[in-house]
């Protein structure tokens, strides 16, 4: 993840990640047009030719080809998008993924009309690269529609996923021209299994954060199936304490959006004004250590990690330090661990209900990580010091 010192967060097991600063692997925004594809839906590109035969090879109709070249003078080729009308002054993004199958080592994009292309080439193992190249159409003709590769020549490449869009930055490729298996206002995808999250009300701050304002405000990843163990981890910020019928929640419910059994965070319902409660009737009903000195809203972002193992037992962190749970009936109570009696089902959501005061902003959310199995503690703390600095911890 980009903007963390220390160590790298931890990957085995990573089945959600939102991460809001950084818009390279979290995607934020309206819906895209894939330039490169045509009214139905298809890839619509015709390949050209500069100083080097190149043969291309469908694998997956329309979605995944083999391009190979042949071991003449000189490097590079073009394509041509059909539906494409870049104009003089846009900006546009291409981005694909490539594996160099034999040959080699050369493969990326560049602009026919030699102008500046910045490129970030991503390694996503097993030999797969996921390569952005962001340009600029400068003055040559009324519209442009070519863009070239460069190719090492006597080179077999298998490309997939190829978008073009007019933007600065590439957004999680789709099958659909218009994205519409986005949602239709505000696409938000997380960067390990590409789900898109249903989005309503939601308010971005300028620090490409997110904020609940208004009572609908909320986030949900329905039918998301992960095993009974789990590590749910949060970065967030609030700006006042709640008060009344306020609360939010950010978790697994047993069902839609509202208060249930839950594996997660909530805040502020009922007598609870701190962070950590998880209900199950009055039995159950526990917090974090921390409730007495309402530190979940004091200003600063803090980490909150929530883990159950597989004889259900809950445990909880707080910026790195795992914390006791306290009886609500008391706040004197202490355990290392409460076992929650039942599995939580696989609806994942991010909800604030109540009444909200209007122009407040209350709850920011700067990341979320999902695992499928409980991360132990050295791993927490790992995570913890990934990400402090870009937090001001």
């Amino acid at each position: 993840m980009s903007a963390s010192s220390g160590p790298e967060i931890i990957n085995d097991g990573l089945v959600f990640a939102y991460d809001m600063g950084n818009d390279k692997k979290s995607w934020k925004g309206k819906p895209t047009t894939n330039l490169a594809k045509n009214t139905s839906g298809n890839i619509d590109w015709s390949v050209g030719q500069l100083n080097i035969p190149i043969s291309r090879t469908t694998i997956v109709s329309n979605e995944r080809y083999i391009l190979t070249t042949t071991s003449l003078t000189g490097s590079s080729w073009r394509m041509y998008f059909n539906p494409a009308n870049l104009i003089n002054g846009q900006t546009y993004t291409l981005s694909f993924k490539y594996t160099i199958i034999s040959g080699g080592p050369t493969f990326y994009a560049g602009d026919w009309c030699d102008t500046s292309v910045t490129r970030t080439t991503t390694d996503l193992g097993n030999g797969v690269f996921y390569q952005t190249a962001t340009g600029t159409r400068a003055t040559y003709d009324s519209t442009y529609r070519f863009m070239d590769f460069v190719q090492s020549t006597d080179t077999v490449v298998e490309i997939w996923d190829l978008q073009l869009e007019q933007s600065a930055y590439a957004s999680p490729y789709v099958e659909s021209k218009t994205s519409n298996d986005r949602t239709n206002t505000t696409a938000i995808i997380d960067w390990a299994g590409k789900r898109t999250l249903t989005v309503n009300s939601l308010n971005y701050n300028t620090d490409n954060t997110f904020n609940f304002k208004s009572q609908s405000a909320n986030i949900s990843i329905p039918s998301f199936n992960i095993p009974r163990e789990k590590t749910l981890s949060i970065w967030i910020r609030s700006d006042r304490p709640l008060s009344g019928t306020d609360n939010w929640e950010i978790g697994f419910l047993n069902s839609g959006t509202t208060q249930g059994s839950m594996f997660g965070f909530m805040y502020g319902v009922g007598n609870c004004q701190d962070l950590g409660y998880w209900g199950y009737g009055s039995a159950y009903d526990m917090s974090v250590e921390a409730a007495n000195n309402k530190w979940s809203s004091d200003g600063n972002w803090h980490n909150a990690v929530i883990t159950m193992d597989s004889s259900r037992n809950v445990r909880v962190w707080i910026d790195g330090e795992q914390k006791q749970w306290l009886k609500h009936t008391d706040y004197s109570t202490k355990v290392d661990y409460v076992t929650m009696p039942i599995d939580t089902t696989n609806n994942f959501v991010i909800n604030s209900r109540g009444p909200w005061d209007s122009g407040m902003t209350y709850v920011d959310l700067g990341n979320v990580t999902v695992y499928d199995r409980a991360l132990t503690n050295n791993e927490i703390k790992q995570n913890f010091n990934a990400l402090r600095a870009r937090f001001g911890i």
